[in-house]
Formats: C-alpha cells, structure tokens, sequence
C-alpha cells in the first residue's frame, strides 16, 4: 500500500542517518556492534571515503573473533587501494591505519618498477612487525634470491592477424627493460614465445622451461581464458598478468590488464554520467574501435532506462561479492515478465505497451483481479528524492510486490544452477507459466 510505501522510504532515511552517526555503539552486543562497524563502513566508501571505511574496519578487529580478524584486514586493504596513491592520512588519524596506508605508498611507489615489489615489501614487514599481513600480498611474486632479475615469459602471437601489435607490444617491452637499466634500476629476464606458431598449449610448455617467475600474455581474449585453464589445475603455476579479460572466471593467480574499447566507452559513459550531464555527444571516425567505443558509450542495445539503472545494479553487485561466500537472499525478477505470465494465467488477451493508455489500464485491472486493491497508489501523485514516479514504475513495483507475495509452489526460478563469471547466481524470478 501507499503507507508501506511511505514507511519502507522513513525506515531506509533512518537507516542512513543512524549509519552517519559518529557515535560509538557501546550499548549494542559485541556481534552487533561489529556489523554496524561493517555497515558505516560501507557507508563510508559509498561515499569515496576510503581511509575512514578502512579503518572502521580496521578498529574493529576488537570486536570480531580471531577466526574473522584477518578477513577484516582484508577488506580494509582493498578499500585503502581502492586509489593508488591512497589520500593523505589526516592528522590524528587512528593508529590501525597507519602502518596499511604506509604499505600502500609502497605499492603505489613500486608500480613503474614492479621488480621492487617484493623487497619493498620485506622492508614494510621490518617497519612493521607483527602486523597483520594482507592475504593479496601472498598472490604476489616471490622475492628473487640474490639479487637476480625477474624472470618473465611473454607469450603473444607473433604470426597471424595481431602480429603487428604482438611486435608493438615486444618493441615497448624491450625499450622499457632498455630505460630501467639506463637508469640503473635493474631489469627483467625477458623471453619471448610465439603463441600461434606452435600453438598455445606448446608455448606455454616452452615457457614454463624458461623458468618465469612471471607470465605475460596472451592477447587474445579466447587465449587468455584457454591459458587460464591450463595453468588451474597447476598450483605451482607462475601468476600470470594477461593482455585481455578472460571470457569465464580465472584462477587468483590471474589479473588482467585490458582496456578494451567497450570498457574504456563505458568507463566515458560513467564519468560524465557522474558529473552530472545526461546527454553525451560522440565525435568519432569510422574505424571498428572508435565504432565500439561510442556504441559502448552511449549505450545503443540498452535502453536509456536500463542505462540509468546501472549503479543501482553495480551496488548490489558489489554488495553480494562482499557478503561472499554467504549472501544474503536476494531475487531478480522482471516486471513484465510477471505481467505477461500472470495474464496468461488469467486466460487475458496479450497486453498493449504499459507506455500507453490503455496498457496502463489492462494492467491495473489484471492487478484488481488478482487481489490486489491497486487504485489508491495509482490514484494519486507519488514523488521519490523529488522526482514524480511514473504511472508505469508504480504499476512495475505493485506487480513485483504481488509476485513476493506468492507461495514457493507458484514461483519458478529460470536459468536456475546458472552463475556468472564470480560465482553469483544468475536467476529470474517469475510466476509458474500456465500449462
């Protein structure tokens, strides 16, 4: 109803305010306590504050058992490299945080010069002993005893159609290894394998008899993901920095580095979508990536309502791989979907556009007869964080409402067992269609 409406939107302000708060909880129970530690730290990095949503998290290791400490440290740090460099700490800043954002510096400072890494993170652990170590620093490389440089095989495709880039790729690798020694830096063990000559699966057993300390490479994204399983079952594997996405889930040892035209279109479509501005305008020539890019960008094969339901989306996304390996229950379902399925359960003719008239009116009346007194909300003028909801919102939420409402047994979950490439389940939620 139009007050539960209106409840569910106090209750949610309340919530929020109470997050805000900078008071401590000292009259809540430890467990309690801890996750409203957790909740205004997620407030916090909702809202950019990185080193504030760390060290909630941080400061709240007193509350949380020994068996959970380390998890918290984990989510801290990844919140503080959220950015690298990490903000400045503030004066007075808490004491948990300090020795985390020093060793962030340090990542930071060892980006140009990724061979550093390791021994800059034995002098961290020196400055800092017995602090709590974040787990992502054990997927990292090991330190190369004596003073030897990295070893690092490249597998690009050197033959067929991306050989040009291939060589791009090699000349700059080598120019860079060229600078870093001029400079007196060191350098890398470079070793160059061909992966279409003799086939991935042969560049790979070529490389592992290099020894790599590190992988790079492949190009592709259909050889990335075929690398990827090559090296699963492998736990001595080297970690490899791929050059694309890998098309399914990867192993932890695997990151890639990949700024394909669609991303780098939708990274341009969110960045002005933040600033504020609502319509973009794109300039571009007719070559295949520029074409990707702006399709990318201005969203053509998705709507602009599903265009503006994408942070939505992405917060939750977020929320469900933070509360891994133990999500909440959280279902999808789709509007018209129930619509179509529960007025073919009514036996009704097939539906005009909610857009119109009289699809608005045909959908009202399915409601009506299902139960469901639907007048009063639609009747009146509804506004949310001061825009007016349309007629057709108001009808979407009431027939998901009804859906909720229905028992186990009425319910069929499609695509159910299917999961996306992090693990989440990727399933819809719709009335049993009419047999």
């Amino acid at each position: 109803s139009a007050g539960d409406l209106a409840a569910a939107g106090a209750a949610q302000a309340q919530i929020i305010a109470l997050l805000a708060r900078q008071t401590e909880a000292s009259d809540l129970s430890q467990a309690l306590a801890l996750r409203w530690a957790r909740l205004r730290s997620a407030l916090a990095f909702t809202e950019g504050d990185t080193l504030r949503s760390a060290a909630l998290l941080l400061q709240a290791q007193a509350l949380a058992p020994l068996d959970q400490r380390q998890r918290l440290v984990d989510e801290a740090f990844d919140r503080l490299i959220a950015s690298l460099p990490p903000p400045e700490l503030p004066p007075g800043e808490g004491d948990a945080l300090t020795p985390y954002h020093d060793l962030a510096q340090a990542l930071a400072a060892c980006a140009p010069f990724p061979a550093r890494l390791p021994q800059a993170i034995a002098e961290w652990e020196a400055r800092w002993p017995g602090t709590a170590r974040p787990s992502l620093l054990n997927k990292l490389p090991p330190a190369v005893e004596g003073g030897a440089p990295l070893r690092i095989a490249v597998l690009l495709p050197f033959t067929g159609p991306l050989q040009g880039a291939a060589e791009a790729l090699r000349d700059g690798l080598l120019a860079a290894q060229f600078e870093a020694q001029r400079q007196g830096h060191g350098g890398s063990a470079l070793r160059f394998f061909d992966t279409r000559a003799a086939g991935l699966s042969t560049a790979y057993g070529q490389a592992l008899s290099f020894q790599p300390d590190q992988l790079l490479g492949p190009l592709e994204r259909e050889a990335v993901s075929a690398l990827d399983a090559l090296r699963r079952d492998d736990p001595k594997a080297p970690p490899l920095l791929a050059l694309n996405r890998p098309s399914l889930g990867s192993a932890p040892t695997l990151w890639s580095y990949a700024l394909e035209p669609e991303v780098e279109g939708e990274q341009l479509a969110d960045q002005n979508w933040r600033a504020g501005h609502r319509r973009l305008l794109i300039l571009h020539d007719e070559a295949p990536w520029a074409q990707r890019l702006a399709r990318a960008a201005l969203g053509q094969g998705l709507s602009l309502q599903a265009w503006n339901l994408v942070p939505k989306i992405r917060a939750v996304d977020r929320f469900l791989r933070r509360a891994q390996p133990a999500p909440p229950c959280l279902e999808e379902a789709h509007p018209e979907l129930t619509f179509q399925r529960l007025n073919a359960g009514q036996g009704g003719a097939p539906l005009p556009s909610k857009k119109t008239a009289e699809g608005a009116a045909a959908r009202a009346a399915l409601l009506e007869a299902l139960g469901l007194p639907c007048a009063a909300i639609l009747g009146q003028s509804l506004t949310c964080e001061g825009r007016r909801v349309a007629l057709d919102d108001r009808l979407d939420a009431l027939v998901l409402a009804y859906l909720a409402s229905l028992p186990e047994h009425a319910l069929e979950r499609l695509g159910a067992g299917d999961q996306d490439a992090l693990g989440l389940p990727m399933t819809l939620l719709a009335p049993k269609a009419p047999t």
